[in-house]
């Protein structure tokens, strides 16, 4: 009985495509017996379209237009709107609260290393010296570079994904608080 309903689908959408047939016809001014007669067997008439006088070339332009507003109207039925809406970037990954979370490449890619406020100054490890592609910060702190002497602010919550064209080509260390 459940293989019997499950066949039923293609019939379905057979009939409902028949259906839909039929209505674009009947819209265009057609039916199954072809675009020259009614249903009804009586001629159409070439020159009359909407009780308006029109020339043969300009019933086919009508037509044509038609035809493609009803297309369009299909298509954008049937196309899921999904499709039109990009995805928003995605913000940075979690840092702990009171570090400093560096990463060599930049989208929060490559070598990481955290930084902890507690643990006072460091130097930045070989990999990140003046190689720091992006950070995110869950407190305060200082980058430096030595030579010369440059500092930069971070503040808790603070991230970017790409920082080694900026001052992230550049820090030697980083303390806690402000600079």
């Amino acid at each position: 009985m459940a293989r019997a309903a499950a066949d039923d689908g293609p019939d379905q959408a057979r009939e409902l495509l028949g259906q839909v047939r039929d209505r674009v016809l009947r819209f265009r001014g057609e039916d199954r017996d072809g675009p020259d007669t009614h249903s009804w067997g009586l001629p159409r008439s070439p020159w009359r379209e909407s009780g308006t006088c029109v020339t043969p070339g300009r019933m086919t332009t009508l037509r044509n237009r038609r035809t493609a507003a009803i297309a369009l109207t299909l298509a954008a039925l049937l196309v899921p709107a999904s499709n039109a809406v990009a995805a928003p970037a995605a913000g940075p990954p979690p840092c702990p609260g009171g570090s400093v979370c560096f990463y060599s490449g930049t989208d929060f890619h490559g070598t990481s290393w955290e930084w902890t406020a507690t643990s006072g100054y460091h130097d930045l490890p070989p990999q990140l010296h003046d190689n720091v592609g992006s950070f995110v910060a869950g407190t305060d702190a200082c980058f430096i570079n030595w030579q010369p002497k440059e500092t930069r602010v971070v503040h808790n919550g603070d991230w970017r994904r790409s920082y080694k064209g900026d001052f992230g080509g550049q820090i030697d260390g980083v303390t806690a608080g402000h600079c």
